[in-house]
């Protein structure tokens, strides 16, 4: 049970909670996967002071 909670990266009351859900045939009360980060595009981070200094120019 924990290596399936850990590779779908939910705690292990979340997972119990969706085999539960499952297995009643209510999978909309099952918790939300986690989303995939990486997937993800990046965003920058802003150099605040930077922009602070420019902005007050």
């Amino acid at each position: 049970m924990k290596q399936n909670a850990d590779a779908a990266g939910l705690s292990y009351g979340e997972y119990l909670v969706m085999l539960a859900a499952d297995a009643l045939g209510m999978p909309q009360y099952a918790p939300p996967r986690p989303r995939d980060r990486a997937a993800e595009l990046p965003i920058p981070e802003l150099n605040t002071a930077k922009e602070a200094t420019s902005k007050a120019a």
